[in-house]
């Protein structure tokens, strides 16, 4: 299952009402959605009812449409609807138009064709949020946009990977299961909803490229060579609340290169072997806005948060730490100049941690 955008495709349809329709004759001169695309691809379309000479009537409905065998008979499924004769939503200010029903098409002629509409216009990406499914019992060739399991995806890295080549703004839902990685690596904005930190887990969440990253109720491992959740480049950042970390050797929290990352309230069960709990590079800044909970003894190698060169900001200002009558082991903090951790003016034991912190270069502890 893909995304397409592809020229000259248009095919007629008698089909009536406000579900799929199936497709039909050829049209002199365009290719077929059957010979362009593959079954389970999506694509922008536009539906035209039109009189016996093919002049267009009043029906017309634009949206995003998938290719879908029926019986065996090549249809065009409807997914979302963007505009249409009926009642057309009000401009978004982007360009586009807010979500609305189907067209009740009548009996009669109708012509269908891939397209592209205003809300496409920055970039060939929509600006209406989308919502997408991922289950472990999906697949990869669904639509993804209902959570049945015969629609919903199989594989996050398949559902952000699809929502950002259509959507500027997505939300994809994950089920229960273990998942891999969630890797936003363009402009725009990503939310993850798990169903709980006991019932989702993902391996990885990364952001680069200029995305923005929201994960939300669930389980982030993290392992095989970098932090659970890390940002990385200017202009890229996760969020985060709700969430799980367990032991890993790499790291929990990581933004280098100009990345940043906002923590909510979140749970950790386990340390980290090889790493800091929060490691913060050159011009990049974590800040952890919500309560931190432990829901066991944990041991930091590289201490709760390090800071080990250039200009980098961990601000722990609105941060409080529940330790549940458990013990964390490690630096409470290293601190090379430029960088900075803020605390608000908490003290010196502020943080998590069994030893002193370590200020260095320059480097500065509020």
């Amino acid at each position: 299952m893909a995304y397409r955008v592809v020229d000259c495709v248009a095919q007629m349809t008698t089909g009536a009402g406000a579900g799929d329709f199936p497709l039909g004759a050829a049209i002199d001169g365009f290719s077929t959605f059957q010979a362009a695309l593959d079954v389970g691809d999506c694509f922008i379309y536009e539906a035209h009812a039109v009189d016996a000479a093919g002049a267009r009537l009043a029906d017309w409905e634009t949206g995003l449409g998938q290719l879908v065998s029926l019986g065996g008979v090549p249809s065009l499924r409807r997914l979302v609807i963007f505009s249409g004769s009926n009642v057309q939503g009000p401009p978004d200010g982007e360009g586009g138009f807010l979500p609305n029903v189907p067209v009740a098409f009548g009996a009669g002629a109708k012509r269908l064709s891939i397209t592209a509409v205003a809300g496409q216009a920055g970039g060939l990406r929509l600006k209406q949020q989308l919502t997408f499914y991922v289950r472990t019992d999906g697949s990869d060739t669904n639509h993804g946009m209902s959570g049945n399991s015969a629609e919903a995806f199989a594989s996050l890295p398949h559902a952000v990977a699809v929502a950002q080549a259509i959507t500027e703004d997505a939300v994809i839902n994950v089920g229960a299961g273990v998942f891999s990685i969630a890797s936003a690596s363009r402009p725009g904005w990503v939310s993850i909803i798990g169903e709980g930190v006991g019932v989702t887990s993902l391996s990885h969440v990364r952001a680069f490229g200029g995305a923005t990253l929201h994960v939300d109720k669930c389980h982030i491992s993290g392992g095989y060579g970098g932090a659970a959740i890390s940002s990385f480049d200017p202009g890229s950042s996760v969020s985060f609340d709700d969430v799980a970390f367990s032991a890993t050797p790499y790291g929990h929290i990581r933004a280098v290169s100009g990345g940043s990352i906002s923590a909510g309230g979140y749970t950790v069960s386990g340390g980290c072997s090889g790493a800091p709990h929060i490691d913060v590079g050159p011009l990049s800044q974590v800040a952890a806005m919500g309560e931190v909970t432990f829901s066991d003894d944990v041991t930091f190698s590289g201490g709760w948060v390090a800071i080990n060169q250039g200009l980098a900001l961990a601000d722990f200002s609105h941060a409080t730490f529940n330790l549940g009558g458990h013990t964390v082991t490690g630096l409470r903090y290293t601190v090379r100049g430029p960088g900075l951790v803020d605390t608000g003016g908490a003290g010196e034991n502020a943080l998590p941690g069994s030893l002193p912190g370590s200020l260095t270069g320059g480097g500065q502890y509020l």
